[in-house]
């Protein structure tokens, strides 16, 4: 099935394709970047060629003061990805967007008229599937077999034999975070679901 952007965009003819294309910018400040963008694509006039602007999130639990509490992190930290038709324009705008750093690109001929010799990396249609079905209905933590709290054994790796408790749990990854106690100190490792089994 192929991607269908969330905002309906019509192409004139012999114009560039509309690409998703992935940013670096500063970590934590990702959502004030994005409004940024949207700000500025529109006071230039562009917002029909920049159409949407996504940072990426997942629902994850974590165990705070014996209750569990269910929040949204980012999944790429430091990065976000925009639907845009790449011309000169759209470039200098994002580009020029205060607390962009820059598109991800790869190295192409120098006869590139786009940032000198860097092409900016578009992603494919199925990367971004997989990208927005996680975003749109995102896998819950829950669905894992263990519980914050829960008593755990790793069974494989430099920890095994190691026992301590969930203190996170990541089923897009399908990792645990557990809470060990080490020469009197509490340490948190991560590990894959699989080479945990319940106490």
């Amino acid at each position: 099935m192929p991607l269908k952007p969330l905002v309906p965009v019509i192409l004139e003819p012999q114009e560039e394709p509309f690409n998703w294309y992935i940013i670096n910018t500063y970590h934590t400040l990702e959502n004030r970047v994005k409004k940024n963008i949207e700000i500025r694509a529109k006071n230039m006039d562009l917002r029909s060629k920049i159409v949407q602007v996504l940072v990426p999130t997942e629902e994850t639990v974590l165990y705070k003061e014996g209750r569990k509490v269910t929040q949204r992190e980012k999944l790429f930290p430091g990065y976000m990805i925009v639907y845009m038709q790449m011309d000169q324009d759209t470039y200098n705008c994002v580009q020029g967007t205060t607390g962009v750093s820059s598109f991800v690109t790869a190295v192409e001929n120098v006869q590139v008229t786009i940032n000198d010799k860097f092409v900016p990396v578009t992603l494919t249609e199925e990367e971004m599937e997989k990208i927005l079905k996680h975003v749109q209905d995102p896998t819950r933590d829950l669905e894992l077999e263990f519980e914050i709290g829960e008593w755990v054994r790793i069974i494989d790796g430099p920890m095994d034999g190691t026992t301590g408790s969930v203190a996170k749990i990541n089923s897009s990854n399908g990792s645990l975070s557990i809470k060990l106690t080490m020469m009197g100190t509490e340490v948190l490792t991560q590990v894959p679901a699989i080479s945990v089994e319940k106490v």
